[in-house]
């Protein structure tokens, strides 16, 4: 009977250490599956009625639901009850801890698109200056409104932070590596525009890229400044003019035509990341070049251009090995899985051409790369038709 007592013991307690709270990121950075943000959201709500002065607890509830929210879009309902619960959960932590770094942010964050709640933003800040938290959003602020110093200074700090792992910047730095002089490139998200713009910084490289973010473009003010360093004219649709799906698809039209057809000499590029965006209206015209595609409206050579970007542009001893750990290291697998369709690619010349010890490196780092991430069966049975 004590045997049994001691193992109900340690499954009570492997239970209950099972149930504590843990970090919540924001979906940009990590993502997991919605029971699992319910259960977070249950125990932080539960720190929460403990104590109501705690700021970590309120802003990992608050994370948790709006990871709900964003990750509900195919349920209009869910999104609706998550949408009302984090206002509400926003309200609440600055009627209780107004001071605190983590209700500014909170507020900021759960209305980032209002400019009036920018001074809760710098309020988190000036609260807490050494919160890494504030890093990213004010390096956007300030690159929205084309304050370039201040935009280097933040954008120099989240590179110092650590808040993500390198092997993501070694993607942001090969990126740009395989762009044309003075070129054009679309990003889709928060990270894949973040990441290259903080190396564009940190590591002074390839300042001569523009990068544009497929929704910080549609703000007005910021697309009219952008614009006008492109010389490009100005459309005649304004976001804040916007009322539905079909005048926000037309704006997004308007936008990219208007760079596309009048971006003079400047080569266009769209990051693999965002090129599901392009695909309707440019599918014809973008050729994959390694980590993006390029715009063009006569055939190019792409192959040539692949092949010159992996074997001299790209730093690509980082995808063999690793030697360091970060809790996000899940994103660098997620950035590393858009090597795999310009090296399938490379990897059938490098056979044809009869050039098979650069074919088999290539085979094992498509291996590596795949190896613990969705594509890996993909990636396994395709190579396996191969020679």
């Amino acid at each position: 009977m004590k045997i049994i007592g001691i193992i109900v013991g340690l499954i009570i307690s492997l239970s209950c250490s099972a149930q504590k709270p843990q970090k919540v990121y924001s979906i940009t950075k990590e993502i997991n599956e919605v029971s699992w943000y319910q259960t977070q959201s249950d125990l932080w709500e539960k720190e929460i009625k403990k104590n109501k002065k705690n700021g970590e607890a309120w802003y990992n509830y608050y994370a948790a639901n709006r990871a709900l929210r964003n990750i509900s879009h195919d349920d209009s309902l869910a999104r609706d009850k998550y949408q009302k619960l984090t206002a509400q959960i926003a309200i609440d932590v600055y009627q209780t801890i107004p001071n605190s770094f983590e209700a500014n942010h909170i507020v900021w964050w759960d209305g980032w698109s209002d400019q009036t709640k920018l001074k809760y933003l710098k309020k988190a800040y000036e609260i807490n200056p050494l919160d890494t938290r504030t890093y990213g959003d004010l390096m956007t602020h300030y690159a929205v409104q084309c304050n370039q110093p201040e935009f280097e200074k933040f954008a120099l700090m989240v590179y110092q932070a650590n808040d993500m792992p390198g092997g993501t910047y070694n993607w942001a730095y090969n990126l740009l590596a395989g762009l044309d002089e003075n070129a054009i490139v679309f990003s889709a998200g928060d990270n894949d525009t973040f990441l290259p713009w903080v190396i564009q910084v940190a590591k002074e490289h390839r300042k001569d890229v523009t990068v544009i973010n497929t929704s910080l473009i549609l703000l007005d003010d910021y697309r009219e400044k952008i614009f006008n360093q492109l010389n490009i004219a100005p459309i005649d649709l304004k976001f804040a003019d916007v009322k539905t799906k079909a005048g926000y698809d037309a704006l997004n039209k308007k936008i990219r035509q208007a760079i596309f057809e009048k971006h003079g000499e400047r080569p266009i590029y769209v990051s693999g990341t965002a090129i599901q965006q392009f695909e309707d209206d440019y599918s014809d015209q973008l050729y994959l070049t390694g980590l993006a595609y390029k715009y063009a409206l006569e055939s190019i050579d792409n192959l040539a251009i692949i092949k010159r970007n992996v074997e001299k542009r790209y730093l690509l001893d980082g995808l063999l090995e690793q030697f360091s750990f970060h809790p996000l290291d899940k994103k660098t697998k997620q950035f590393n899985a858009f090597y795999l369709p310009a090296f399938m690619k490379l990897y059938c010349h490098y056979y044809e051409s009869e050039e098979l010890l650069k074919a088999e490196q290539l085979r094992k780092l498509m291996i590596t790369i795949a190896k613990g991430t969705e594509q890996e069966s993909e990636i396994e049975a395709w190579l396996n038709e191969k020679p």
